[in-house]
C-alpha cells in the first residue's frame, strides 16, 4: 500500500473499516521507518477519501456503496403559486450505505463481517442530487423525484393558481 506523502515502508493491509459518516479507514501493518535504527511493527490507520484508478490514472473520490435513499425532511416550502420556482431549502435526505468490514487476525486469517449500515444526512441541494418532476406552471399536487447515486425517493408539493 502506498500513501502519498508518507515516508514509510508498508506491508499488508490489516483492516478496512468505515465510521458512522461513511469515511473509509485503512489499517496498515508495516515497519516504522522514521528512525533507521528503530524498526518496530506498528499498525497505522489512515483516512482514505480518494483513490487513483490504475488503468485511467484518474483520481476518484471514494464513497461507500449507496444502499438506499429516503426523505429525512421535506423542504420548508411545499406550497407554491403558479410561476414560483421550487425551493429546496430545509430539505434533507438520508443516504444509507452498506459495506462489509474486512480484517485479519493475529494468525493472518481473513475475516469478512456482515455488511455494516452507515447513514448520512445531506441537503436536497447538495452536489450530485438530481431533482425532477416540478412544473411551476401546472396547478395541483406534484410528485417530485429526488435521485442520488442511482437511488430515488419522492416528496410532494402543491402548486395553486395565483
Amino acid at each position: 500500500l502506498y500513501i502519498s506523502g508518507k515516508n514509510l515502508d508498508y506491508g499488508e493491509i490489516e483492516s478496512i473499516s468505515f465510521d458512522e459518516k461513511g469515511i473509509m479507514y485503512v489499517g496498515v501493518y508495516g515497519a516504522n521507518c522514521n528512525n533507521k535504527n528503530t524498526k518496530k511493527s506498528v499498525i497505522n490507520f489512515y483516512k482514505i477519501n480518494q483513490y487513483i484508478n490504475a488503468d485511467t490514472k484518474k483520481t476518484i473520490d471514494f464513497k461507500p456503496n449507496t444502499y438506499s435513499l429516503s426523505v429525512r425532511s421535506n423542504p420548508t416550502k411545499t406550497t407554491y403559486k403558479v410561476g414560483e420556482n421550487l425551493n429546496l431549502s430545509g430539505g434533507k435526505l438520508t443516504v444509507t450505505y452498506k459495506e462489509r468490514i474486512v480484517s485479519w487476525d493475529n494468525n493472518l486469517v481473513r475475516k469478512v463481517t456482515d455488511p455494516k449500515t452507515i447513514t448520512a444526512t445531506i441537503d436536497m441541494g447538495a452536489k450530485g442530487v438530481k431533482i425532477t418532476g416540478y412544473d411551476k406552471n401546472k396547478t395541483g399536487t406534484q410528485t417530485i423525484t429526488v435521485e442520488y447515486d442511482g437511488k430515488k425517493t419522492t416528496f410532494k408539493v402543491t402548486v395553486n393558481s395565483k
